[in-house]
């Protein structure tokens, strides 16, 4: 049984369109440090990283003990970290793109 589904070039170049502008979204976040620019990046992070780790962690069929605990856990840290990044970027006071702080609760 193989372990990857048959190979697709249109889907594998949309993939990898839509990952180049994932990464263009959480550069721009990084960069500019705006608040809402960064929960929308983690947001849209666990947007992909909650459902691809479900699907992943119903699917072991055919991988070793240490292949599944492997890719479970490097799998539940892409969903955990960011959770943990957008619960942190609640709380805290944050530039936005004109250097002010704003108030954690307000916009």
């Amino acid at each position: 049984m193989s372990l990857e589904p048959p190979y697709s070039e249109h889907l594998m170049r949309d993939v990898g369109a839509l990952t180049l502008a994932y990464v263009l979204m959480l550069a721009v976040a990084a960069v500019t440090m705006d608040r809402l620019m960064i929960r929308t990046a983690l947001a849209a992070s666990l947007v992909f990283a909650v459902p691809h780790f479900f699907f992943h962690l119903t699917h072991l069929d055919g991988f070793s003990l240490s292949a599944a605990i492997s890719q479970t856990v490097s799998l539940a840290l892409g969903v955990l970290l960011p959770a943990a990044l957008l619960l942190l970027a609640r709380g805290r006071r944050l530039s936005d793109a004109r250097g002010t702080a704003r108030p954690a609760g307000g916009e």
